[in-house]
């Protein structure tokens, strides 16, 4: 057998090359690879963190800063900063219970005409985000643990718009549907803001401010639905909202089965 040959072997990706020919692999790699063979799969070494090792931090107010890990336990992880021209150490604690709750009233009429149904509707939708007062847990004496106060704030949304829909029998054991919308919308958004402060300095604090989505946006949707005599569906759609600096784009694909 060539070695080019090996490639059709079931299982094989590739061979392990040097430069345009097999590479020689010693005898002792070989026999540890076997050595973590487990039904005929090779397990890999698990890597796990250990005290020294480099890290960052990807969410929070420290987010973006490298330490180093110094060790965890069931509620926090402990990393080593360099904060104030010097290393320390502090325990970050993700422990928050946030609330969001929401809801929609909708009305609307349908208009049927030759060529396209047409039905105008107006909504109104409200959401109210929680989020209780908690504090971050550090092992500095002159403190850069965080507290939050309980806050809470709303976003109201007015849409008036129409939704467009028309029909057409492809054969006949299936319909295949397209739907559209227009609409404009309002939102009324609160103070999205929170204000931490320092737990060793109370009369320390800064203000951090969520984004805010813009006031006014026009929203469009265009999707199109297969219906099949057999109770299966196909149908695709794209959404998109678009406002002041702010662009929306989304799209959803669905295979349907009713009985």
């Amino acid at each position: 057998m060539q070695w080019r040959d090996i490639r059709t072997l079931p299982g094989v990706i590739k061979p392990v090359m040097s430069g345009d020919e097999p590479a020689h692999v010693p005898d002792e790699i070989i026999a540890a690879i076997r050595s973590r063979e487990r039904n005929g799969f090779v397990e890999l070494p698990k890597k796990r963190l250990q005290p020294g090792d480099r890290v960052q931090i990807i969410s929070g107010l420290l987010a973006g800063r490298h330490g180093r890990y110094a060790g965890a336990s069931r509620k926090h992880i402990k990393v080593l900063l360099q904060l104030l021209g010097a290393e320390r150490q502090v325990r970050l604690s993700p422990d928050a219970n946030a609330q969001s709750y929401g809801g929609r009233l909708e009305g609307g009429y349908r208009f049927a005409t030759p060529f396209v149904g047409i039905a105008p509707y107006a909504a109104l939708q409200a959401q109210s985000f929680h989020t209780p007062n908690f504090s971050e847990t550090g092992t500095l004496a002159d403190g850069f643990a965080l507290g939050f106060g309980a806050r809470d704030a709303t976003d109201t949304r007015s849409e008036l718009g129409a939704r467009f829909d028309h029909a057409w029998v492809v054969s006949p054991d299936a319909v295949l549907v397209f739907r559209g919308r227009l609409a404009w919308a309002h939102d009324w958004v609160s103070d999205p803001s929170l204000t931490p402060l320092f737990l060793s300095l109370p009369t320390a604090s800064f203000t951090v401010t969520g984004a805010i989505p813009p006031h006014d946006s026009a929203l469009t949707s265009l999707g199109a639905e297969l219906r099949f005599a057999n109770h299966i569906s196909l149908l695709a759609k794209f959404d998109g909202q678009f406002g002041s600096n702010s662009q929306t784009y989304a799209g959803t694909g669905t295979i349907r089965y009713t009985w």
